[in-house]
């Protein structure tokens, strides 16, 4: 395989940001020189030439390196590459955030990441990659924030449990999804889950519970959250609408407000008060331990159950760390190809351009003048408008089966 090695000088870095297909491995490696060094293996020819890094400043000041596979470059006007891709990225000191896009794995090692109850965490993947984060100790962060959007996967196991400080963010949309497991209790001061456009969120604790104090979830456009098997919590908040799914009656929450709408359907467990609104199609039930007192509905798709549904997430063991065959085909930009003049015809020679462009407006002010039709009132609006009929390809990518 060819390979092409890129390092960085001792500048310390919070981040990565990573758009290359193929299979990213993170490692960690204190007695290396450089700030990072990103190895790229391959035995496609073209792919390295087109491989670029760059260490970049957020908007907050945060130095980070970008990595990118640069289709734009591609002299062809179509391309199909095939064949077997592996990325390494080998860090001095651990990172702070991730950012990883691109069809794909990316695996994440658990010393390449900062953590710590004065660090901050945040992973985010997207355009179906699928990241892949197992820890054999229990994490303890000030923030944790994990995001997938357009079908990227988020896969965060560790073999002890999950204690955030503050706030558990977790955000899926765009047929994205996360999934959270701990083997002992995952617990916050807040934890906010957001899913929306099928996007999908599961957090569960295998031997222990979810404990948090404030429990915030906001379902919309098909989106779908599961919190199992059981928990606790102080207050809740959820808003479920067009025909998304909150099974959150695992959580048995002291005080909960919930609204549902639009086919919008939520399973929830208040212990001490419950107030529901459910309009426009969407239903609330309440589960187990909710009290009989201190229900305030305002609608009728409000009901009791017996039982407590929820959908399981199926967790996958991290890949191999082997190089990933990809196979894609695009339009690269670096042809720089021009559409062809669609307004050639109206063109005036260059040396009289102002006179053309003159006569050619007196044209048609003529035009508008003598050839409008006589006004004529409408006596009632058109029945029907006909639109142009479009037809979208809507492709559907799932990194994981869940049942």
């Amino acid at each position: 395989m060819q390979q092409s090695t890129w390092t960085t000088d001792n500048k310390a870095i919070r981040g990565l940001s990573l758009d290359i297909p193929g299979r990213v491995v993170i490692l960690h490696n204190p007695l290396q020189n450089a700030t990072a060094k990103i190895d790229v293996f391959t035995d496609i020819p073209e792919f390295l030439q087109f491989v670029q890094s760059s260490l970049l400043t957020r908007a907050d000041g945060s130095p980070y390196i970008r990595t990118t596979f640069r289709r734009d470059l591609i002299p062809q006007r179509q391309y199909h590459l095939h064949g077997s891709v592996l990325v390494h990225v080998t860090l001095q000191a651990p990172v702070s955030f991730v950012e990883s896009s691109s069809r794909g794995d990316t695996i994440l090692h658990q010393e390449a990441v900062s953590l710590g109850l004065n660090e901050s965490l945040a992973v985010e993947a997207s355009e179906s990659n699928s990241v892949y984060l197992e820890l054999n100790q229990t994490v303890e962060l000030a923030n944790l924030h994990l995001t997938t959007k357009d079908s990227g996967a988020i896969q965060l196991v560790t073999s002890g449990g999950i204690n955030v400080a503050s706030s558990l963010d977790v955000k899926a949309s765009d047929g994205g999804v996360v999934a959270v497991q701990g083997e002992l209790a995952v617990t916050s001061d807040r934890l906010k889950v957001t899913a929306a456009d099928t996007g999908a969120i599961y957090v569960t604790s295998t031997t222990d519970q979810i404990v948090t104090v404030r429990q915030v979830a906001s379902v919309t456009d098909k989106g779908n959250v599961n919190l199992y098997p059981r928990g606790v919590c102080n207050t809740s908040k959820i808003r479920v609408t067009e025909f998304s799914h909150a099974n959150v009656g695992s959580i048995a929450c002291q005080s909960v407000s919930v609204e549902a709408s639009e086919g919008g359907a939520a399973v929830v467990q208040a212990v001490a008060s419950l107030t529901a609104n459910a309009v426009e199609g969407g239903r609330v039930q309440y589960f187990n331990s909710t009290a009989g007192l201190g229900l305030q509905f305002k609608s009728s798709n409000v009901w009791p159950v017996d039982q407590n549904e929820f959908t399981k997430f199926a967790f996958r063991p991290v890949p191999s760390q082997d190089a990933l065959t990809i196979d894609f085909a695009g339009f690269g930009w670096g042809a720089r190809f021009q559409p062809p003049n669609v307004v050639s015809y109206l063109a005036v020679p260059s040396t009289d351009a102002t006179m053309g462009f003159a006569v050619m407006c007196v044209v048609l002010f003529l035009a508008c003048v003598f050839c409008r039709p006589p006004k004529s009132k409408e006596k009632e609006p058109l029945a029907s408008s006909s639109y142009p009929q479009y037809q979208y390809c809507d492709y559907q990518y799932e990194p994981w089966r869940h049942s």
